[in-house]
């Protein structure tokens, strides 16, 4: 018993982790703003209008990583930034070691997923990311996108799989530049 709390003193934030089941918007919010290395969200199927943003405090560690993911499996739960004042449905600044799994990530300002400041260690997978440009006019849209000055780019940024990126563009591809 004297080891455990020994323990809990010099690592108060080890051994918390764990399943958190969230079932709106608020939750999923709250969640992720109290996150501590190896929770894994696990987010109901619907519908959230939210924003989400990860830094240093709600971040992973290497071997503890946070975790957001769909309890149901892709498809069935979506972030939806559309009506919450977001320019990015999720971003990342000077966050590291969290894992997106199998969301839906639409109607951001100008990018569904940002990463900025030295964020690192970002796992991006089987997600659809797509329809976040609500903000004109539309000259620097992406769905998926990073930015920093030389001295805050990470060496490893993290992984991209299995996550369609949708074209957001409605207008002719010669007229706003989209592939």
């Amino acid at each position: 018993m004297l080891a455990v709390a020994i323990f809990a003193m010099i690592f108060p934030n080890q051994g918390m982790a764990g399943d958190v089941p969230v079932a709106d918007a608020d939750q999923l919010r709250a969640a992720v703003l109290a996150a501590d290395p190896g929770d894994k969200i696990i987010i109901a199927p619907g519908r959230y209008q939210t924003k989400l943003r990860f830094t240093e405090q709600n971040s992973g560690t290497e071997i503890a990583p946070v975790v957001v993911t769909a309890r149901d499996g892709p498809g069935t739960v979506v972030l939806d930034g559309t009506g919450t004042g977001a320019d990015i449905t999720v971003k990342f600044t000077t966050a590291a070691y969290v894992r997106l799994e199998g969301l839906d990530i639409t109607g951001g300002g100008y990018h569904g997923v940002f990463f900025s400041s030295g964020a690192h260690h970002i796992s991006i997978n089987g997600n659809r990311i797509y329809d976040n440009y609500t903000v004109q006019p539309m000259n620097s849209h992406a769905e998926l996108k990073g930015s920093g000055t030389a001295d805050n780019r990470p060496h490893q940024s993290g992984s991209l799989t299995a996550s369609p990126l949708h074209p957001t563009c409605e207008c002719e591809c010669n007229a706003c530049g989209c592939l």
